[in-house]
């Protein structure tokens, strides 16, 4: 993970997108920002929590959410980083 121009990478998915906080004012503040490795986009999505984004990807209610759903059927899981 790393910090670089005002963001912090959280992170990424198996099709190497990537996930941010745009350190941007009090930490409680901070948005999300998305970038979408396929189409080398970048997506801020602001006034949303990022337990609000997270719940909004894993269950695929994100607005415009562009990003290639390629998880697998059943229950989301969380597996740690070593």
């Amino acid at each position: 993970m790393g910090y670089f121009d005002g963001v912090f990478r959280w992170g990424m998915n198996d099709g190497g997108d990537e996930f941010y906080w745009r350190t941007k004012g009090k930490p409680n503040q901070w948005d999300v920002v998305i970038f979408d490795r396929g189409s080398c986009v970048w997506k801020l999505i602001e006034g949303q929590s990022f337990s609000d984004v997270l719940y909004a990807m894993l269950t695929d209610t994100l607005e415009e959410f562009w990003l290639q759903n390629d998880t697998p059927e059943g229950e989301p899981r969380c597996v740690p980083f070593d």
